[in-house]
């Protein structure tokens, strides 16, 4: 980092982030009270703000969680988790966007780990880049899981339920069907760290946030050459473009016996950037 501050001022109080190059980020924002006592199982409450100007260059403890069943394939994490103060999320955002006119297009993040893990404070989703490439903000947040976040007792107060998705292909038919535009890619490039893995679900996260040194440790990864570089910064390119303009630079899907589905990979014998499935 650079090392330049910068405050602005939000509704709970001031707030004292960091400036690197074009994008500043503010991490660490608690956007809840502490789901702690009785509030343990209870939905939200709003944070009750602060006094003077909080520092927020660091993102703050994860949630309560036990070892993730994903860290097979992105890499161990170490315990950082604190149930006192873990609501909180952290933003990217141009650097002169603050104070500016001109609205930005917003991206929300949820972190994923099976409701059982994660945190949206994790190297792992750094929003500077991300950012940088679409003139975009980027947040990420907390969000409780496990027992914590989803046990349904109503009777003493703990009354939320997970909510599972359907398939990409579903909610792509769904969104063409009320005529909102959906772009469905393949994720091909398959780490040579570990013979048979494949592709598993979450290898295009280094990608999509253009941050694979912060996953070096991930078995789905493996080792990085100039290609994967260069994947990184057409995915995360596309992503930020979509989130600022609603298109990722191929064309929508279409509810036919031959969608358009875009394909991003590397290939053994040519190190290709991006093409649509044959």
């Amino acid at each position: 980092m650079s090392g330049r501050t910068t405050v602005v001022a939000i509704r709970q109080g001031r707030l004292r982030g960091v400036a690197d190059g074009p994008v500043s980020a503010f991490r660490g924002i608690p956007y809840a009270a502490s789901p702690v006592g009785r509030l343990r199982f209870r939905p939200p409450v709003a944070h009750p703000g602060w006094g003077g100007v909080r520092d927020a260059a660091e993102a703050g403890p994860a949630v309560p969680q036990a070892a993730s069943r994903l860290a097979a394939v992105m890499g161990e994490r170490e315990a950082d988790w604190d149930e006192d103060g873990c609501l909180r999320l952290n933003v990217w955002t141009p650097g002169d966007a603050i104070g500016g006119r001109r609205p930005r297009a917003v991206l929300v993040w949820y972190h994923g780990g099976g409701f059982t893990s994660g945190s949206g404070g994790w190297d792992w989703y750094d929003g500077a880049r991300l950012a940088a490439a679409g003139d975009i903000v980027v947040l990420t947040a907390n969000y409780r899981v496990g027992a914590l976040g989803y046990l349904r007792l109503p009777e003493v107060g703990a009354d939320t339920q997970a909510a599972f998705g359907a398939g990409v292909e579903t909610l792509a038919d769904a969104c063409a069907a009320l005529g909102t535009p959906a772009h469905v890619y393949r994720f091909t490039r398959i780490s040579t760290a570990v013979p048979g893995l494949g592709a598993p679900h979450c290898s295009d996260l280094p990608f999509a946030f253009d941050n694979l040194d912060a996953y070096a440790s991930a078995p789905m990864l493996g080792p990085v050459g100039t290609g994967d570089r260069a994947l990184a910064r057409s995915f995360s390119g596309a992503l930020a473009a979509f989130t600022a303009t609603g298109d990722p630079g191929w064309p929508a899907y279409r509810p036919d016996p031959d969608p358009y589905v875009h394909r991003f990979g590397t290939a053994p014998d040519a190190e290709r950037g991006v093409g649509p499935t044959g």
